[in-house]
């Protein structure tokens, strides 16, 4: 019978945690919490959800395990990336409209929330150049 490591058993399970919580973080929390604060943000699809939960534990667990090479910078970048893409596709590319009626009459009303997608585009990719110094400085 094939013996498999205790401590890889427990960088999967890790894996699957922490694939878990990005997935509710970006496709489940985020969305909750910009439809909270009355943005007209699209609704994510189906299929989107799944390819997206698949994604996060799959680069997830290939993070854990791989932690301390640089491919666990790699699939950790991806994994912010991905992140990141959600949010795009969520904020419709920073452009949210939505048609209200208001006494008979269909007002078209659209918000430009590009300034919010380039803060989050900044922030992961700051975060992903901070990840690379650390690895380049260990």
């Amino acid at each position: 019978m094939l013996k498999v490591p205790r401590s890889l058993i427990l960088r999967v399970v890790q894996g699957i945690i922490y694939g878990g919580i990005f997935y509710i973080v970006y496709v489940m929390l985020f969305p909750i919490l910009f439809r909270g604060l009355g943005l007209p943000v699209e609704y994510v699809s189906t299929d989107l959800v799944l390819s997206a939960l698949a994604l996060f534990v799959g680069l997830s667990i290939i993070t854990s395990i791989s932690r301390g090479t640089a491919y666990s910078f790699v699939f950790n970048a991806l994994k912010k990336l991905l992140g990141l893409l959600i949010l795009v596709e969520v904020l419709n590319g920073g452009l949210l409209s939505t048609s209200i009626i208001q006494e008979g009459v269909r007002i078209h009303v659209s918000l430009d929330v590009s300034p919010i997608v380039y803060l989050l585009a900044a922030w992961t990719l700051t975060s992903i150049v901070l990840d690379a110094f650390d690895m380049v400085k260990r």
